[in-house]
């Protein structure tokens, strides 16, 4: 029988120079370094999808271009300049001509910037500056593949996240290395409160273990107007000295528990977490404040205020709540109420003085006071009282709140304005809401008892919106941190630098001569810091600084040149020695101080 030519190269022959099947072999049996007869032919991929190294193609080219022996501007001789520095956000640079400039006065030849559609791969080439990839190679059927071993990235700066970015509004979102304006000003104002210290405390600076109180109202404000279930209340933020954590401390004036088994209570209470219950901590009883006082001692949240200063107080809200945002009231309400049902206990405290919130983009609701009712009316002598009668209270206390809160009035809940608060909101928002504020209203009148289970089943699908907007605000607050995940580790870099460069106290110390690694060091800041445009006006680009730091920290094999400021000097040095030099000198810097070349 007639075969067909032989075009295929027998592996068996090529790998050992026989073969098994002899002259009976259908494929060809060539020696390794003669070529097949099927020149069109391409090689089976190898490991890992690779193809061969081709040796049959001249490698007449460069590994890399001519303009990739300068990958940033040089420092140049500072200048005076009229214009102040701009600092600019991080974004694509660039460079070409500074470096056309350099490669010109050091005579490296003519340098053209590359063309638009080849920046990636030129900015890629340029970031391995003098270095041959290192390869690797596997041999399999006879054939030898090559393959680079990749350096991993040494920066991890990346844009928001898609959905992120269009959820807040926007359609593209620039790169930055700081986070929102919004988030940082809400934050460093929870700092302040943790900070804030009072001219007047208006009591002593220590009861029990707890110390540095600082007043959370008003210290001239009438006692009248602070009063709790009867009681006189003063708040405070204070100091534990057990964990060194801040607290509340809610203290009651004049008051003397009538027995020590309402420690009873407050073990039921301390038990019950929630994320919208400002969670009970400690009860005490003192005379620091030169009286029989209970303490409560509950978390502290800085910067919260409560439901009635944002929304009910001087009556300046002319319009309605927004429908999106009194669901979001609900569901957070709703949610706190059934924990503390679920336990078998009762809040008595669902009025917008004892409801605090915090945020602006997502307020959260928090129920404050908690506990103080049970523990101050808790009998033990007479006969436990069903719990169900206090609680169809609580829902008759998120019906009216919801009122009040949804027409923004303190006036809404009043007997003589409540009818016709009930029409404006039947008029205005939708049916869902309208039937849940009818149905707490209803509860406690004749007929079976009602029950925050079923607020929640009427709740619905508005569940799932808070849920998804939750979500949201958790992917928002993700990338913001991220934008602020590396700026620790180059701050430290820099105070390493810092501490480095230009020590006065050292000057004429023959071991602390700026030669050697601190020279490199002290020309690597000018480099840094120090760049000037052609025209001499300062340059100055957060991306750059920010990229070169990043090399540094990671100890890159790319090359860079540096030059003193007479330009009499002139260094080619790898961010790899570059580290060395920083890790050696800080260590030295730190571990045994140098003697008083004075002395």
């Amino acid at each position: 029988m007639h075969r067909g030519p032989k075009r295929n190269v027998c592996r068996y022959y090529m790998a050992s120079g026989h073969c098994q099947y002899g002259d009976q072999c259908q494929f060809l049996h060539v020696r390794t370094g003669h070529q097949p007869s099927n020149p069109h032919r391409k090689p089976p991929p190898g490991p890992m999808g690779l193809l061969p190294l081709d040796t049959t193609k001249k490698m007449d080219r460069p590994p890399f271009p001519a303009h990739s022996m300068n990958a940033h501007p040089q420092p140049i001789m500072p200048r005076k300049s009229t214009s102040a520095p701009v600092m600019r956000g991080p974004g694509p640079s660039s460079y070409s001509s500074l470096r056309q400039s350099h490669v010109k006065q050091y005579g490296m030849g003519s340098l053209q910037p590359p063309p638009p559609a080849k920046a990636a791969a030129n900015k890629m080439r340029t970031n391995k500056l003098n270095t041959a990839p290192a390869q690797a190679q596997v041999d399999a059927g006879g054939t030898t593949y090559f393959y680079s071993h990749h350096q991993p990235p040494y920066t991890a700066y990346v844009q928001d996240p898609t959905h992120t970015a269009r959820s807040r509004g926007k359609s593209t979102s620039q790169p930055t290395f700081f986070c929102s304006e919004g988030l940082k000003k809400e934050l460093i104002q929870r700092q302040t409160g943790c900070q804030a210290v009072a001219d007047e405390t208006g009591g002593p600076s220590e009861v029990d273990s707890y110390h540095s109180l600082h007043p959370l109202e008003p210290v001239a404000q009438d006692l009248e107007l602070r009063r709790l279930f009867g009681h006189t209340s003063t708040c405070y933020r204070a100091t534990s000295s057990k964990d060194g954590l801040f607290y509340c401390l809610r203290r009651l004036h004049g008051v003397r528990l009538t027995t020590h088994k309402s420690v009873q209570q407050f073990d039921k209470w301390r038990k019950v977490e929630h994320s919208s219950l400002v969670s009970l901590r400690e009860m005490f009883t003192t005379k620091a404040f030169g009286d029989n006082s209970v303490v409560f001692v509950y978390d502290y949240l800085p910067g919260a205020e409560t439901l009635d200063s944002r929304h009910l107080q001087g009556g300046r809200h002319a319009r309605a709540l927004p429908e999106s945002l009194l669901w979001d009231y609900i569901v957070q309400l709703a949610a706190a109420v059934r924990a503390v049902h679920t336990a078998g206990l009762a809040l008595y405290t669902l009025d917008s003085t004892k409801i605090l919130v915090t945020g602006s983009g997502s307020p959260r609701l928090f129920m404050n006071c908690a506990g103080i009712m049970d523990i101050l009316t808790f009998d033990s002598t007479s006969t436990p009282v069903d719990p169900t009668l206090q609680q169809q209270q609580d829902l008759v206390g998120i019906g009216q709140l919801l009122v009040g809160v949804a027409l923004q009035s303190p006036t809404a809940t009043q007997p003589e304005n409540f009818h016709q608060s009930l029409e404006y909101l039947t008029s205005h928002f939708s049916p869902d809401l309208h039937h849940i504020v009818q149905y707490c209203l209803r509860s406690g009148s004749e007929g079976p008892p009602h029950s925050i289970v079923e607020v929640l089943s009427m709740i619905g699908g508005r569940v799932y919106h808070c849920l998804e907007q939750a979500q949201l605000q958790r992917d928002w607050l993700e990338a913001e941190l991220s934008k602020e995940l590396e700026n620790g580790r180059l701050f430290r870099l820099l105070a390493k630098l810092g501490t480095i460069t230009e020590r006065p106290e050292y000057d004429g110390d023959p071991q602390w001569a700026e030669t050697g690694d601190r020279y490199l060091l002290k020309l690597f800041r000018d480099y840094l810091f120090h760049q000037v445009q052609p025209s001499g006006a300062p340059w100055v680009d957060l991306a750059h600084i920010v990229q070169s730091l990043n090399k540094l920290d990671s100890g890159v094999s790319e090359n860079i040149l540096l030059h003193s400021r007479d330009e009499q000097s002139v260094l080619i040095v790898s961010y790899s020695d570059l580290k060395s030099c920083i890790d050696q000198t800080f260590s030295q810097l730190t571990a045994v101080p140098f003697p008083d070349s004075n002395h």
